[in-house]
């Protein structure tokens, strides 16, 4: 994830085009918010279960990026409202899901988050969903986080990244949450699965990482009239930027 804040820095300066980012993860690993404390995880559980521990460039709550599609979009803001552009990049992902022949929704409200921090359970983010996030059958099928970057000359940016869940590896975020008895994790893992959703289960079968990335690709050149040109930077960094 430090490779899409340094692709939204290099789009600030005019270093870099437009850029889409589609990856997976090896081995799973437990990103937390930029503001989110450290200890709202259990260090060792995630290290004994093999999980690497991240900070994302955005904010939100815990996620374990397990079996998921994670992707990255940096764009010139060009004046447009935060719920703006997430409305413009979850365009492409709703038009992805129609090509799997799954109907999605953009959530429409905005839940009171100091209150549910309140709950440890809360720490996961795919127990709630933010307004204009993905979601079928009323469930968070893709998690979405924003920050803006500005660069010397005044350019800002927007930074959109996120989580398509492909199964259901994420739940196992529960095992590491720090400071929850028994009961309460079993709470938070039913929580879970009563929230959120995964494509797999969507339509009974499993879909690849790859397979998955191959149709967001060709959605988003569709939904935004792009054309993309793969990237490879001087570490090997795979991307994908806008011509």
């Amino acid at each position: 994830m430090e490779r899409d804040a340094a692709a939204a820095h290099a789009c600030a300066e005019g270093a870099l085009q437009p850029t889409l980012r589609l990856y997976g993860w090896q081995p799973w690993a437990v990103s937390l918010g930029v503001h989110q404390r450290p200890t709202d995880i259990d260090a060792d559980a995630a290290r004994r279960l093999g999980f690497d521990i991240v900070s994302r460039p955005t904010g939100g709550r815990a996620i374990l990026h397990a079996d998921e599609l994670t992707y990255a979009v940096v764009v010139p803001a060009n004046g447009r409202s935060m719920g703006e552009v997430y409305r413009w990049v979850n365009s492409a992902f709703l038009a992805a899901l129609s090509s799997f022949g799954v109907h999605a929704d953009l959530e429409s409200s905005q839940p009171d988050f100091r209150a549910e921090y309140r709950d440890p359970r809360s720490a996961v983010c795919f127990t709630s969903a933010a307004r204009c996030e993905v979601k079928v059958y009323g469930r968070k099928l893709i998690g979405s986080a924003q920050r803006r970057f500005r660069g010397r000359n005044g350019n800002e940016v927007v930074l959109q990244h996120g989580s398509l869940l492909l199964g259901p590896g994420h739940e196992q975020i529960v095992d590491v949450l720090a400071g929850l008895s028994p009961e309460a994790k079993t709470g938070a893992r039913e929580m879970l699965k009563l929230k959120s959703i995964t494509l797999g289960e969507i339509l009974g079968r499993t879909v690849s990482m790859a397979a998955a990335a191959d149709v967001v690709r060709a959605a988003c050149s569709r939904s935004w009239g792009a054309q993309f040109e793969a990237v490879t930077t001087s570490d090997n960094v795979f991307a994908e930027a806008t011509t």
